[in-house]
């Protein structure tokens, strides 16, 4: 998980921020689901699809539930696990 670990180091030396522009940054992801064929669903998709793919991978690995769970919070910036839950259906 060192691409999430970099990310996390990226972010506080920033204040919580990426430092790009927004619109480019949706015209670049936009341009991206085209050239591999995949549908454009917004941002909010790929956050699904990334705790998903954490969720198994954690479960895989031997973590606990509570801890999957936990850790999944964090990583998607939510505290409530109704929240989470929206995700891992």
């Amino acid at each position: 998980m060192r691409a999430y670990r970099d990310l996390r180091e990226h972010l506080a030396a920033h204040g919580g921020g990426m430092g790009l522009s927004y619109k480019p940054y949706l015209r670049d992801l936009q341009k991206a689901c085209e050239a591999t064929g995949e549908r454009w669903s917004g941002t909010h998709a790929l956050r699904h699809g990334y705790i998903r793919a954490f969720v198994i991978a954690a479960a895989a690995a031997g973590l606990s539930s509570k801890d999957v769970m936990r850790e999944a919070m964090e990583r998607v910036g939510h505290h409530r696990l109704s929240e989470l839950k929206t995700y891992c259906r």
